[in-house]
């Protein structure tokens, strides 16, 4: 399974963050090691101008047949999606 952890790819996530590249940041809260918790703390180490802004943004719950299951927030040209349970 150790292939399956993921590398650093803080540098990669910068160059595109500061390109006109829509970058779409996708966590599932089920995943084993890369968990949510996980992923925001690198975020906290991005260099990016709108990083703040976007990491305080509301943040919009989807529903679906009544229940929350995903979470989506959005800042520039930045796009995160938390998801949870989905597929099940």
């Amino acid at each position: 399974m150790q292939a399956d952890v993921m590398r650093n790819v803080v540098p990669q996530m910068e160059s595109l963050l500061w390109s006109t590249t829509c970058v779409l940041l996708y966590q599932g809260v089920r995943d084993l090691w890369d968990d949510v918790v996980s992923t925001k703390a690198w975020l906290g180490g991005v260099r990016f101008d709108s990083l703040r802004a976007f990491l305080d943004a509301e943040r919009a719950v989807w529903r679906m047949a009544g229940s929350s299951r995903a979470t989506c927030s959005s800042r520039a040209r930045w796009r995160t999606w938390w998801c949870m349970a989905w597929g099940t």
